[in-house]
């Protein structure tokens, strides 16, 4: 399988996809982007991964691997999105001594975490790649890109919707105050 070296380039909160995420990567020595949607969970992640100024107290379950596979001596290589199953992005995490097939947020959160790169197969960017006049489309349904204060944000907002919604009027008061509290740090 031939690889293509592809990188980060943004994540984008979709309008009216509720807790739907844009992933987008590109081909380092091409034309083609590859956009994935990913859901909160995931785009939480991804945002703590490419953000250099987040100083992790406690590391997540990604920063325990990168720690764990350093410490072991089997550090990861490379990370590669190989297929697309019933439209989810398959993937594969490459380390010194074996590989591990995993979905494509784990693999690309992993890579991201540990500094290393991200390839595609080549029949995942010949049929899923877009070139820039492909995505103003895109570009216009996406807001912006968003940090993990940004993503948390949003998240506690949602919360206290469904608080209000359900008529849980306490725990909406108190995700109203975290809310607060947060926008001002």
């Amino acid at each position: 399988m031939k690889k293509i070296h592809i990188n980060f380039v943004g994540l984008y909160s979709l309008q009216g996809e509720k807790g739907k995420y844009r992933v987008l990567l590109k081909e380092v020595n091409g034309v083609k982007y590859l956009p994935i949607i990913f859901f909160h969970y995931d785009a939480y992640f991804i945002s703590e991964a490419t953000n250099k100024n987040a100083s992790e107290q406690i590391p997540s379950i990604y920063g325990i691997s990168k720690i764990l596979s350093e410490r072991s001596g089997n550090k990861l290589r490379y990370a590669i999105i190989t297929k697309i199953v019933e439209d989810c992005y398959h993937a594969e995490l490459v380390f010194k001594a074996n590989t591990i097939e995993c979905e494509c947020s784990d693999a690309l959160i992993l890579a991201l975490t540990c500094g290393a790169p991200v390839f595609a197969s080549e029949d995942i960017i010949k049929t899923k790649g877009k070139t820039l006049d492909d995505l103003e489309g895109l570009q216009e349904e996406n807001t912006f890109s968003l940090s993990s204060k940004d993503l948390e944000l949003q998240k506690l907002r949602e919360e206290r919707a469904e608080a209000i919604e359900k008529e849980e009027y306490e725990r909406a008061a108190l995700l109203t105050d975290k809310i607060k509290k947060m926008e001002r740090s």
